[in-house]
């Protein structure tokens, strides 16, 4: 989820395009490099968000960030900030993927309209020769060996899961 700390004024993601367009680059927005929360504040900068994306380590790093107010806005799940919430600290913005049964009245990130997140393909690059068996993503397989330059691991996904978004 992406969350606004309250002394930002940001209350909503029009709150978040409106600032960061009137002064960009000045809104800074906490994510983990190379996670998925990193796409997510790629993406919402590919979709005009002029703000600041800078590296805040872990989910209990970026929400502390975000409380001590040197962030403005984080991607941290849901269960990360729910006491700041729930204190006033914080204020969510959207969620990704489904909307949060904790935050009903809480935008996903598709509702807004800002980014089309359809995250249901997950690449993944193995070093060559690399022998992998792997489980992530709420049972989802990766097994394979890159032996040659062009070949790819087999992903498969089981029929009953369901990938949930922070």
């Amino acid at each position: 989820m992406l969350f606004a700390n309250k002394a930002s004024g940001i209350t909503s993601m029009e709150d978040l395009l409106e600032k960061s367009k009137a002064n960009p680059n000045s809104i800074k927005m906490g994510m983990s490099s190379g996670g998925n929360t990193h796409v997510y504040a790629l993406l919402l900068q590919q979709a005009g968000f002029a703000c600041n994306i800078v590296d805040g380590g872990d989910g209990s790093d970026r929400i502390a960030a975000l409380v001590g107010g040197h962030v403005d806005v984080c991607f941290v799940p849901y269960l990360t900030a729910k006491e700041y919430v729930e204190n006033g600290d914080v204020v969510p913005l959207c969620t990704i993927g489904d909307r949060c049964s904790a935050l009903p009245d809480t935008p996903s990130i598709n509702e807004n309209g800002y980014v089309e997140n359809n995250f249901n393909n997950y690449y993944v690059w193995l070093a060559q020769g690399h022998r992998c068996r792997h489980r992530f993503l709420s049972g989802f397989s990766v097994r394979g060996r890159c032996d040659q330059p062009r070949s790819t691991p087999q992903i498969s996904r089981p029929a009953t899961s369901t990938i949930r978004s922070s």
